[in-house]
């Protein structure tokens, strides 16, 4: 299922907080690493009179990923250009040598990592180069903003979650720091159902994780009674009380999870479930709170832009607030 994956380091803190859950990970399902860095060739500039301090802009800098250069003046000259491609050769060296002191110990702890620096769009050349060298999971560090900063100011892993064909993981700041004191510890996994097709999409990697990691699988429902109360329901409501209404929408949802449960029980995992009344993304994140120690899987929609921001998601908002790692398939993944 995993057999390589890979991490984009940006030589932050933040970006390396996702090492601990990646090593785990590689340890218990016996998995490959790529660490990755990619510097934005873009943002990268000399003066049209090159000196050793403006040609190496970023070789000070204990800095790995995607390399933030503020340009000096653009030139089209030879001289120039000639400058641009030894300032990248310059940095593209420095960021190799910091990754590879990060795949080397990895390679202590026992996991087979190898490093590579690739030149462009941080979010594109992720995906791509997960595409390329045929990796299986991209797992990286999210910045939690809220839904509008996001929008305005961008983020790499929230385009790469929209963008790529491969499971993502990410974790958010405060669950990094808190890992780096407490270490690393995964006890169960909790999956979120609304029992569609797209939600079920998930189960064959929470099958295969949980039992290659031996992991107790969390299934949880939200029913939101506010969709129950439409103008298409009033017809029904006039026959039957709003008690009624909510006892079977509720003994349905019990009776959903259970089958759920009774079918991952007889592939020999321990599975528990649990029907939660509200909106879909708070109750997830409320039983996630409740929960130590977890991995969160869940399904991406794959929307973006505007329309994501219109309609919402539940996915979104459980990555930037539960406060636990997400593991997001895609619906576009073909399993």
């Amino acid at each position: 299922m995993f057999d390589k994956i890979l991490v984009p380091l940006d030589g932050t803190e933040r970006a390396a907080g996702i090492l601990p859950y990646v090593s785990l990970l590689a340890n218990g399902i016996n998995t490959r690493l790529v660490i990755l860095s990619v510097v934005d060739h873009d943002s990268l500039g000399v003066s049209s009179a090159p000196t050793q301090e403006a040609s190496d802009p970023a070789l000070p800098m204990a800095f790995t990923g995607f390399i933030p250069v503020k340009p000096q003046a653009r030139a089209s000259s030879p001289d120039v250009e000639g400058s641009i491609s030894q300032v990248m050769d310059r940095v593209g060296s420095r960021v190799r040598v910091d990754l590879d002191i990060v795949a080397n110990q990895l390679r202590s702890q026992g996991i087979n990592a190898e490093a590579d620096v690739v030149f462009g769009e941080a979010a594109e050349k992720i995906v791509e180069v997960a595409k390329k060298k045929e990796c299986d999971l991209i797992a990286m560090s999210t910045h939690g903003r809220n839904t509008v900063s996001r929008a305005f100011l961008g983020s790499v892993t929230d385009k790469v979650i929209r963008t790529a064909q491969t499971p993502t993981l990410a974790i958010t700041p405060e669950k990094a720091q808190q890992l780096g004191a407490d270490g690393v510890k995964v006890s169960s996994i909790l999956v979120p159902l609304d029992g569609s097709d797209l939600a079920e999409s998930v189960l064959p990697f929470v099958v295969e994780l949980a039992k290659q990691m031996s992991l107790t699988v969390d299934l949880c429902r939200a029913v939101n009674m506010f969709n129950v109360y439409t103008p298409y329901s009033a017809g029904t409501l006039l026959h039957s009380n709003s008690k009624t209404i909510e006892s079977e929408v509720e003994a349905e949802a019990k009776a959903y999870l259970a089958g759920v449960a009774e079918n991952l029980r007889n592939q020999g995992l321990e599975a528990r479930c649990g029907v939660m009344r509200g909106v879909p993304a708070s109750a997830i994140i409320d039983v996630a709170r409740a929960l130590p120690e977890n991995l969160i899987v869940m399904a991406s929609h794959g929307r973006s832009g505007f329309r994501r921001l219109a309609l919402g998601s539940v996915t979104d908002s459980v990555i930037r607030s539960a406060g636990d790692p997400v593991l997001v398939i895609p619906s576009t993944n073909g399993h």
